[in-house]
């Protein structure tokens, strides 16, 4: 049975941008592999033709709420969500392993290794290309004002094709970036209609210090903002993530417990002789912007994903002053690259 297009696209551009995959890349893989119709074929389910050993290991995700049974494989919004966090991981798979995006063949063999490769190039091309005008309208009607649209593809063979692999900034000499598919990123530090967390990729406000000019990613300095603060400004959001972190777990010393409290995190945080009122209105504000429960006595572990990515969404939305723009996937991204010390390297056009 075909599916109704915009309805289809409505949600792969919904999951995609939820879960860090191109929207685009979803529906062209839909078009090739069962031409956006629901059904079964030799064993392979749904629109994305997921084969049920893939769909029970890929079904569940703490961070991003997923939680399928094995027969919810046969609900073709269902299909969206779980092949979107599917393509996520074989995208953060690539690129730890390449350090660069995948062009669009490249991730698809990623994930379907036994795929034949004859007249793959020219099939997912006709796919993307037969998909391409349905992304725009679907992101007009799903994605709010401040969530980038996602680019769709034009080429399957070129490396980062609507990967938002990047844009060129002169002044800056750097390529701006994300290294997840569709992320946010900022390639023009200097509009200050924009909060400086978020035009400058650099999600936890960082002003800037000698550590952050050796970082990967370090892009420049924002001017003075009249109040002392002179903003590191990096290449992508996740360089800025991993330089948080790294914050957290090397200059604050934090790795060395491996935990903290708010009350602890507050105090680093507001420097050598702040006044306990500064301190205290910390703590009450990433409390106030937690997802989950926060209190001054709240342990959050440097090892527990699900505890950062609550910390570092409420201390995001504290140094922006609005609805942050990057995914739960950018984020942890930055935090387990880091942690991992497998960050991937700028890309190219970066001096």
């Amino acid at each position: 049975m075909d599916l109704d297009r915009p309805a289809f696209a409505q949600q792969c551009v919904r999951m995609g941008v939820l879960c860090g995959a191109n929207p685009h890349y979803l529906l062209g893989v839909a078009q090739l592999r069962s031409k956006i119709s629901d059904g079964s074929q030799n064993g392979a389910i749904g629109p994305f033709c997921v084969a049920q050993a893939d769909w029970d290991a890929n079904s569940k995700d703490d961070t991003l709420g997923f939680d399928f049974s094995p027969d919810d494989i046969n609900l073709w919004t269902n299909q969206c969500s779980v092949f979107a966090l599917m393509s996520s991981r074989a995208l953060s798979s690539f690129v730890s392993a390449k350090g660069r995006n995948p062009s669009a063949r490249e991730l698809y063999v990623q994930q379907f290794p036994t795929a034949p490769t004859a007249t793959l190039s020219a099939d997912l091309q006709a796919a993307l290309d037969a998909t391409a005008d349905l992304v725009d309208p679907a992101a007009e009607v799903v994605l709010d004002p401040n969530q980038t649209v996602p680019s769709t593809i034009g080429s399957a063979d070129q490396p980062g094709a609507g990967s938002g692999s990047g844009k060129f900034n002169s002044k800056f000499n750097v390529v701006f970036t994300s290294f997840v598919t569709g992320g946010f990123f900022s390639s023009n530090p200097d509009d200050l209609s924009v909060r400086r967390s978020i035009r400058t990729n650099n999600p936890g406000a960082l002003n800037i210090s000698a550590w952050q000019k050796k970082r990967l990613g370090f892009a420049g300095i924002t001017g003075d903002d009249g109040k002392g603060n002179r903003t590191t400004v990096y290449s992508a959001p996740e360089y800025g993530i991993a330089a948080w972190y790294h914050l957290l777990a090397g200059v604050y010393g934090f790795a060395k417990t491996g935990a903290f409290t708010i009350a602890d995190l507050a105090r680093k945080y507001a420097g050598a002789g702040a006044a306990q009122s500064t301190i205290d209105n910390y703590v009450a504000t990433w409390c106030k912007f937690s997802d989950l429960p926060l209190n001054r006595n709240s342990v959050v572990q440097l090892n527990d994903d699900n505890q950062l990515l609550n910390l570092g969404c409420a201390m995001y939305r504290n140094e922006s002053g609005v609805k942050i723009p990057w995914s739960n996937a950018q984020i942890l991204f930055g935090i387990q690259h880091e942690r991992n010390n497998t960050l991937p390297p700028p890309p190219s056009g970066q001096s």
